[in-house]
């Protein structure tokens, strides 16, 4: 038997869904297991097809048939056996020494196989070469595609990072002969590192569905089913198998790594579908099912293999990682860019190394050599916003692209510039802030409107961090980001203080709103298969229609996630638009794969981003909501209580108009002050001097470092900001009504008493619904709904079990309040956080005045 696979009867491989059955048990080949296949032709056309069995059915079957029918009688006779685990590939040995005691024969050596292979190895590579010498036999089979792939599967096969940097290095070490790597590096870290190439394919996954489609001369619709287990590259590779218009498909993998190489770059050239499947075509005569396989993924940025760049390069190189950091993955905010000026040539890239859109960037080499008068060659780390040239404030996130700019006629694109780390030769990484700060400041000209400083300011006391993150926050920022002045530049790391008003006071500050899931999709990866993203909208009155806002795909578990695929009841549609039902108004991008079968069945969660924002893409007015994670399950909530589109534009009118910034300019302790303070009378309090005000802030207590602090930058997530604790002082929180006026308390003493916050709070009023008479929230509102309450508004007051006032005594009795609710005085919230537990009702209890108890028509109107 010949050794090349194209002659080899056997392959055997991990079952990967578990839908093939043994031909021997006819039981199914379960996921997970190990099977093997018998090559035999193909009865019903050209090429052959492959009879999986259970490792232990064929190698039975092999000791009842003659002895001088085919078996397996060495290693070298099964195809895949190298990608299997150390403990599969000891099976499959110990089989195939049962066999050879069975028939009493001896182990087949593969002694002259190899020589066989070596020499026709030697013969290819010498004609190709001009007689090279025998050194290139290894050349040849480290730059095999196939060799690269059975590395991808070893590394896959490794849950342990270590393990995986471990086989890495070998590899490049010993290489695949065991005398040291003698393939082409360079291309090697290109293929086993997609996702930070510079190559872009234009190419989705139902783009790439619609292309194979007609190549492979197969049922779209049934690729784009089968794509719903989320593996794109698995759908393309099966289609390819089972295509009658490819076969015969070769069996054996001949492609380099280096014509993959060339395959790729000239693909991410090609824009237009015909170009791109005539360049497919040229290549597939020759590509296994599992070389097109790893070539999606590779398009796909994604070799599913569980390693990132750190243990990729660590085993190449002990240094290639940090290497690769000086020049790759730069955080940043909005639209982050590194800007390489060298002579007059200028390139722009964004955080990943991708190249920047031109309309983005193209005015900006009129302006670099004005901002930079004696810089010759740099590299800057910069942000790109909207200049409003009007106000000379920035425009909000979102309004760089093409037509959101022609939407803005008094505004230009600005670069706004906050650190240099190359100038003029010199790199500037290893030198801290502070000194490559002062390089910037000392040879960058602002350019008014187009290029300017990101505006930076030195901090040594919480309270002025706590004004400056009140301040631009007022100004519609998205938060702060602070940097040790000693600190160098480390790409790639997370070693930067982050500040935004989601992640403050356990999300009390965030714009957030009650939803209904109208719909859903499927998820990709380990999600592949599941609903896993989710279509939430809200109702409107007017059209009584049910209207799209965001789509969700975090905020729940594992547990959850399989627990709402028995519990959500959709009814699937495929993207289709004209299955929509008509009580969705839903643009044709926001077509789902599911949508609900009774949207007033369907379950309201809490959805809390970073900002309400709009977008035509939605049907609420087009209000979305940014960066959207589900917060709460609201059980307590129906589609009729839920936010409706009335009350979600109100939300995003305010949110708009102002920032609600007096918790931040309380203690992060969260000081409350006594109920004697909180009933006192006082003049009405601007908003803008309350923000301005230092007297109830932070301490003077000084951090150990000085921080620089940034508008506009990225921001992490709280569970960043929990690490890093500054102490500071009690300090006490007063309770305003709407108009800023502190509220009189009439006969109430109760002892001053302070609250401290507690991370991540108790949930001290769950279960308890109640309404403020008051016309707006309040503080001791927001303290209510973060210890877990629940406020109702009107005119849904039924299921209200409190109804908090400011005043001890009420005159007037609303019809709408339940009779079975309990009137209490907002005292008795304060105390119950006081001692964090709930304290009695009992001396805070309302009473009504004298004449009013009288009134014979008060209990008709309680009654009624």
């Amino acid at each position: 038997m010949s050794d090349t696979e194209e002659e080899k009867m056997f392959e055997i491989e991990t079952a990967k869904n578990g839908r093939a059955g043994c031909k021997k048990c006819k039981q199914k080949c379960q996921q997970g297991d190990l099977r093997i296949a018998k090559i035999v032709p193909n009865p019903f056309g050209d090429g052959k097809m492959k009879n999986w069995h259970h490792v232990d059915c064929l190698f039975d079957g092999f000791k009842k048939q003659r002895a001088t029918t085919k078996r397996i009688e060495s290693e070298s006779d099964i195809i895949g056996l190298d990608a299997l685990l150390d403990s599969d590939k000891e099976l499959i040995r110990e089989k195939i020494n049962e066999l050879h005691k069975f028939f009493g024969t001896t182990k087949k050596s593969p002694a002259k196989r190899k020589g066989k292979l070596v020499e026709t190895t030697k013969q290819t590579k010498n004609s190709q070469n001009n007689g090279k010498g025998v050194q290139q036999v290894k050349s040849y089979k480290d730059d095999l595609f196939q060799t690269f792939q059975d590395l991808v599967n070893k590394v896959s096969k490794h849950p342990s990072y270590l393990d995986k940097t471990a086989i890495v290095k070998q590899m490049f070490e010993k290489g695949s002969s065991g005398t040291g790597f003698e393939g082409d590096p360079e291309i090697w870290c290109r293929l086993l590192l997609p996702g930070s190439v510079k190559r872009i394919y234009n190419l989705q996954s139902k783009q790439l569905v619609k292309l194979f489609s007609r190549i492979f001369n197969e049922d779209q619709t049934e690729m784009l089913e089968h794509l719903q287990q989320g593996d794109i590259s698995e759908t393309i590779s099966h289609f390819y198998k089972e295509s009658l218009k490819m076969k015969p498909i070769p069996l054996t993998s001949t492609i380099t790594v280096q014509q993959v190489d060339t395959f790729l770059e000239h693909l991410s050239k090609l824009s237009k579908e015909e170009d791109q499947m005539n360049h497919f075509q040229t290549i597939l005569k020759i590509l296994t099912s599992e070389d097109l396989k790893t070539i999606i993924r590779l398009i796909k940025h994604d070799l599913r293999m569980g390693a990132g760049p750190k243990h990729i390069l660590e085993g190449i190189h002990p240094d290639a990682y940090d290497v690769y950091k000086a020049s790759k993955d730069l955080d940043g905010v909005v639209e982050r860019v590194q800007v390489h000026k060298h002579g007059k040539e200028f390139k722009y890239f964004s955080r990943s190394l991708k190249p920047v859109l031109p309309h983005k960037v193209s005015h900006f080499k009129d302006y670099i050599p004005k901002a930079f008068p004696h810089g010759n060659d740099l590299i800057l780390d910069t942000e790109i916003l909207m200049m409003d040239t009007a106000t000379g404030k920035p425009l909000p996130f979102g309004t760089l692209g093409v037509h959101k700019k022609a939407q803005f006629k008094d505004a230009t694109v600005c670069l706004f510039v906050f650190d240099c780390i190359y100038y003029n030769g010199e790199s500037l990484i290893n030198k801290p802030l502070k000194e490559r700060k002062q390089i910037l400041h000392d040879n960058m000209i602002e350019v008014q409107n187009h290029i300017v400083f990101s505006e930076m300011k030195e901090i040594d006391e919480p309270k002025t961090l706590a004004k400056m993150i009140a301040k631009v926050l007022k100004l519609g920022l998205e938060g702060l980001v602070l940097k040790d002045t000693m600190s160098k530049y480390e790409p790639g790391k997370r070693h930067w203080l982050k500040v935004k008003k989601d992640y403050l006071f356990g999300g009390a500050m965030a714009d957030s709103a009650d939803l209904i899931v109208l719909g859903a999709w499927y998820g990709t990866g380990q999600k592949g298969g599941m609903m896993s993203v989710f279509l939430m909208g809200s109702y409107n009155p007017a059209s009584k229609k049910f209207c799209t806002v965001t789509k969700v795909h975090t905020g729940h578990d594992d547990k959850t996630l399989d627990m709402l695929q028995k519990e959500l009841k959709m009814e699937k549609i495929n993207c289709d638009p004209d299955k929509v039902p008509s009580w969705l108004n839903c643009t044709r991008t926001m077509v789902p794969d599911f949508v609900a079968k009774d949207p007033k069945k369907q379950p309201v969660w809490e959805i809390t981003g970073a900002e309400f924002t709009q977008h035509n893409v939605h049907t609420a007015h087009g209000i979305s909501i940014r960066f959207p994670r589900v917060t709460k399950i609201r059980e307590d909530k129906t589609w009729e209580t839920a936010t409706n589109t009335d009350e979600l534009k109100i939300l995003f009118e305010k949110s708009k108009e102002d920032t609600d910034v007096s918790l931040l300019l309380k203690d992060f302790q969260g000081k409350m002050k006594d109920t004697d303070e909180i009933m006192t009378e006082e003049k009405p309090l601007s908003k803008k001097k309350r923000v301005s005000d230092g007297s109830n802030s932070f301490s003077d207590s000084s951090p150990s470092k000085k921080l620089k602090v940034h508008d506009r930058d990225t921001f992490l997530s709280e569970g960043t900001s929990k690490k890093r604790k500054v102490k500071k002082d009690s300090e006490k929180l007063s309770t305003k009504d709407t108009k800023g006026n502190k509220i009189k308390s009439e006969d109430h003493d109760i002892a001053k008493r302070k609250v401290k916050l507690i991370n991540p709070l108790q949930e001290l009023f769950k279960g308890l619904k109640t309404t403020f008479i008051v016309q707006e929230n309040t503080e001791i509102e927001r303290y209510f709904i973060a210890y877990g309450g629940t406020v109702l508004k009107a005119p849904n007051l039924k299921e209200v079990t409190h109804i908090f006032h400011f005043h001890k005594k009420i005159k007037h009795i609303r019809p709408d309040w339940p009779k079975t609710a309990k009137h209490v005085h907002i005292g008795w919230i304060v105390d119950s956080v006081n001692n964090m537990r709930l304290v009695s009702t009992d001396k805070y209890v309302i009473n009504w005045k004298s004449s009013f108890e009288q009134d014979e028509h008060i209990d008709k109107i309680c009654n009624a």
